[in-house]
């Protein structure tokens, strides 16, 4: 069962929540923000079970007592965690809490509501919810969580305490995976530089991940290399292993992070920059013929991809377009050209 004290990163949000349950002051209602893998879900059951809790450790649940058990089963009869109705929080469920609100706590403590996903509301069940949040009742406390926090309803937002939580530090990251979850140094010191500020995304990363990054890198070296029918080949192999988008986009971040690696060899030469520092042999012969602008606008142009994965894109249009997009470094491709031009053929 984790705890507050146990949460990773975000340190002034955890010594905030603490202390409002040590001190008694809690609030009727609190918002907590961030995207996902960063801590938002273990943040808001932690909270839920530190308010439960007759016990309380300095402001944290105690973890041994019967209420501590119960809220960590989710069996709790006073924690109630309400999910949406399908993709959305309907009316009627905003309307079941406020009656199950009316009735006293059964334990004598407080009640406790928790809202995971709290943007995806219907505009009738968000300003239901805001008038039992504009009146709260007594010994209720309610805990939105949201990955995004401006698709909230505004007025709902302003009547909860809010905090926004930053992705962790790559070293933070790589700490745990070592210490909590046993990875190897190296290996999590690559999911950790992958993970994009999220523990979670490096902990789904992590398992297979140096054999899925070897092909990555390999794809990256390819593309650098190939012509026009290659880079059409290689997009029809990547489009034919399926996979889903979360895949998608562990391959374009692992493209992005590796020609990042070549930019900031070229212009630090340090190796404790580097997100694929165990293969640094690879990133300095590569750098040497990559200039910055070239990597800038490669690396543009992945994550410009990136951004259209969260709408409803063809997997197979969006990597026919970014192949293509990604020449070789200028040299090369000069060279690709000239060797054309005496075979009187394409520049590819």
């Amino acid at each position: 069962m984790y705890t507050l004290r146990d949460l990773a990163g975000n340190e002034h949000i955890k010594r905030a929540l603490l202390k409002a349950v040590r001190d008694g002051r809690v609030a009727h209602a609190y918002l907590l923000a961030g995207p996902p893998g960063v801590g938002v879900k273990t943040a808001a059951l932690a909270l839920a079970r530190a308010l439960i809790c007759p016990f309380p450790q300095d402001g944290d649940a105690c973890g041994l007592c019967r209420d501590c058990r119960q809220a960590a089963a989710l069996t709790h009869p006073d924690f109630h965690l309400v999910q949406p109705a399908g993709s959305a929080f309907k009316i009627d469920q905003v309307r079941a809490v406020q009656r199950a609100c009316a009735l006293k706590p059964f334990r004598g403590g407080r009640k406790v509501f928790l809202l995971p996903g709290a943007e995806n509301m219907t505009a009738e069940a968000a300003n239901c919810l805001l008038k039992t949040l504009e009146d709260p009742p007594p010994a209720v406390v309610f805990i939105l969580t949201s990955s995004r926090p401006h698709a909230v309803l505004p007025t709902v937002a302003s009547r909860c305490q809010q905090f926004f939580f930053r992705p962790l530090p790559a070293a933070l990251i790589a700490q745990v995976l070592t210490g909590v979850y046993g990875m190897g140094g190296e290996e999590s010191a690559a999911a950790a530089a992958l993970a994009g500020g999220s523990l979670g995304r490096a902990l789904e990363w992590a398992k297979g991940l140096s054999a899925k990054r070897d092909e990555v890198l390999e794809l990256a070296e390819k593309l650098s290399s190939g012509g026009l029918m290659e880079k059409l080949e290689l997009a029809e192999k990547v489009s034919s292993a399926g996979g889903s988008r979360e895949e998608a986009a562990f391959l374009l971040d692992t493209l992005a992070t590796w020609y990042r690696d070549l930019l900031v060899w070229g212009e630090t030469e340090s190796e404790n920059l580097l997100c694929h520092a165990d293969r640094v042999d690879r990133i300095k012969e590569q750098a040497i013929l990559c200039p910055p602008g070239h990597l800038l606008a490669v690396i543009e142009k992945i994550m410009a991809a990136r951004s259209k994965l969260s709408a409803n894109v063809s997997l197979r249009l969006l990597w026919d377009s970014l192949f293509l997009s990604i020449g070789g470094p200028p040299a090369q491709e000069e060279e690709v050209r000239g060797n054309a031009s005496k075979s009187g053929g394409r520049p590819f």
